[in-house]
Formats: structure tokens, sequence, C-alpha cells
């Protein structure tokens, strides 16, 4: 059995109203991406790799701004 912990539900069981909340909230929060309820393994592995991709080039980016901070205060990248 699973349990939600809301303040204003006082009940050990989820109530009606709080489980709408939960579910709405997840849903909003997850949409779009690949926790997204309802959607096929193929698109959760498409979104998956989207976002690996943007996450390395991101990754790549902040590389780069150490390294020119590192030389900009004179450190050197062999140290």
């Amino acid at each position: 059995m699973q349990y939600y912990t809301w303040n204003y539900c006082v009940s050990p069981h989820i109530c009606h109203k709080c489980k709408d909340a939960y579910d709405f909230l997840y849903d909003y929060r997850w949409k779009g991406s690949a926790n997204e309820r309802g959607i096929d393994n193929q698109t959760k592995i498409e979104r998956l790799e989207e976002l690996i991709c943007s996450l390395k080039e991101e990754n790549h980016k902040l590389q780069e701004e150490i390294v020119n901070l590192e030389i900009r205060l004179g450190i050197s990248p062999f140290d």
C-alpha cells in the first residue's frame, strides 16, 4: 500500500482531494520528460538521449569557462 504525506491529510490513507492534487503536480512536473506517465519505451529512450546530449554540451561549456577563469587567475591547467 502506498502512502502520501500531505499536511492537510490526517488519514494514513490518501484522500480523493490529495490524490488529485498529487497526480496533477506529478504530471505537471514530468510532462515532456522521460518520466512522463503513459509514454512508450522508445519515447523515453529518445528523451533521455536528448537530455544526455544537452548535458554533455552544458558540461563542455562549463569546462571551457573553468579553463578561461583559471587563465584569467593565472592558474596553469597543468599544476
